[in-house]
């Protein structure tokens, strides 16, 4: 192992806190009113907006101004799943009698049946299902079904350009936190996806499916957990051996490297460069890149670690200190004597220098404000007045970001007056508010997506649990940053 002598910090930081907000609106569309809804809406990165219209029993979609019909049948809307090219699963059900009918299909421009109908009989276990599917960004198909009641076996299949592939059969399907019932993990980029294999009484193998082959990564007594797949195809995950010591190993460029074996609590994280960085018992911070791992930090009550594709490590520490560091520059940012850093909160990166983070309030971990490193400093973006606070943050790689701004005694935005909707969109240089009508009794507010040109789709139900679609665009092109 090549160690590095620990850097002292540099480049210390404050916050800088400063009002960029000013009254713009928006231009709102206004798409639809749905009833009871369970999944609302989806946006894509493009700015395309898919929805189920339950009273016309349709899905549809928006763009630029025109809402058109992309199948006219009754769908389970919550199991519609879209890549950002426009290419969807969705299933078709018949739920008029006691015998619950489904059908798997694939739309890119032409739907076609994957899977013949599946049933099974209410209030009964059942006996064959579809549990999940989703499309990675190449027009693959993964989805799971089941057979078997009290230990129902699993099947994960794939299509892609008109051929169907078993990959796995077995007892259990695996998820992604870990878990074994009942959805398949996610593809990457290159429709590559992993799972594991229980065997023994704790054992586990780890298995890859590379976007043509199914290949056995590891065959051990170790306790493996599912790993984590980046959009190389690397792999990374946790064990635990016969023995009770706690590991990381990683699989890239078709070896299995074992990175540490200790008697102490780790925890890791990966990027799609193929770098990972792990801490053990809370104090010791480790990066593997090329082949080479490098100790470059060793400080007490290190809590959380997230590690950017642009190959920014970020941590938190115990007293509440975040810092970042990349090749062989650190900074850190001491929380505000109003607002604190949380490990569930790091930073998310937009670029090589720009990120966004979100910080709570020392009073109540529910209050939050949303902070902007601009490569000099962290600046509140937030615009909120008072007891004002943000919710449902969401952010784009184009350097933009969105969220909904709070009063407390909503539960989390519930607002019994009629105060008008307040939602704040950041285009990378100003903070832009959208303010609705005054007088609009509503209930509650959620932000359904961002696309990377700064629309803006959010939701609003009134006191009846109709749910109101509504697009936010900008008048003009925002910046790319």
């Amino acid at each position: 192992m090549l160690k590095q002598g620990v850097l002292s910090l540099v480049g210390m930081s404050l916050l800088v806190f400063s009002s960029l907000t000013r009254a713009v609106e928006y231009e709102a569309n206004f798409l639809d009113v749905i009833n009871f809804p369970t999944h609302v809406a989806t946006m894509l990165e493009d700015g395309k907006v898919f929805w189920y219209d339950d009273d016309n029993r349709e899905t549809k979609m928006y763009e630029d101004g025109v809402t058109q019909t992309v199948l006219n049948q009754k769908t389970d809307f919550d199991n519609f799943q879209i890549n950002n090219k426009g290419m969807y699963t969705y299933e078709i059900a018949d739920n008029s009698g006691t015998i619950v009918r489904k059908a798997l299909y694939f739309n890119d421009g032409e739907s076609t049946q994957l899977l013949d109908s599946v049933e099974y009989e209410r209030g009964l276990e059942q006996s064959k299902f579809i549990f999940s599917h989703n499309v990675s960004p190449d027009g693959k198909v993964l989805w799971s079904t089941s057979q078997g009641t009290a230990v129902p076996s699993c099947h994960l299949k794939t299509y892609y350009k008109g051929d169907i592939q078993t990959i796995r059969e077995g007892i259990y399907c695996p998820r992604p936190d870990g878990g074994f019932l009942y959805h398949p993990p996610p593809f990457n980029q290159r429709g590559q996806v992993t799972w594991y294999k229980p065997h023994g009484s704790i054992g586990r193998d780890i298995y890859l499916y590379d976007g043509n082959d199914v290949q056995q990564i590891t065959n051990t007594d170790d306790y493996e957990e599912t790993p984590t797949i980046n959009e190389s195809g690397d792999l990374a995950w946790r064990f635990l051996d016969t023995e009770g010591f706690r590991g990381i190993a990683a699989y890239i460029d078709g070896a299995v490297i074992e990175l540490v074996r200790s008697a102490k609590s780790v925890d890791y994280a990966i990027n799609n460069g193929g770098q990972i960085a792990w801490v053990v018992d809370s104090t010791e911070l480790f990066l593997y890149e090329a082949g080479k791992v490098i100790q470059y930090s060793e400080q007490s009550g290190i809590r959380s670690i997230k590690l950017d594709d642009s190959g920014w490590l970020s941590w938190l520490t115990g007293d509440n200190r975040l810092f970042i560091y990349r090749e062989g520059e650190y900074k850190s940012f001491n929380s505000d004597r109003n607002f604190e850093f949380r490990s569930y909160h790091l930073p998310n990166f937009i670029n090589d220098r720009n990120f966004f983070v979100e910080v709570t309030s020392v009073a109540s971990v529910t209050a939050g404000r949303i902070l902007y490193y601009d490569g000099h400093d962290l600046r509140d973006l937030s615009g909120v007045e008072g007891d004002q606070y943000i919710s449902q943050f969401r952010y784009t790689k184009s350097g933009h970001a969105s969220w909904v701004v709070n009063k407390p005694g909503d539960e989390p935005n519930t607002n019994t007056d009629d105060r008008p909707i307040k939602i704040n969109i950041f285009d990378g240089n100003t903070v832009y508010e959208h303010r609705s009508s005054e007088g609009v009794e509503w209930d509650s507010v959620s932000l359904q997506g961002m696309s990377e040109k700064g629309d803006v789709l959010y939701t609003w139900h009134d006191p009846s649990y109709d749910y109101h679609l509504i697009v936010l665009s900008p008048v003009s092109p925002l910046p790319q940053h």
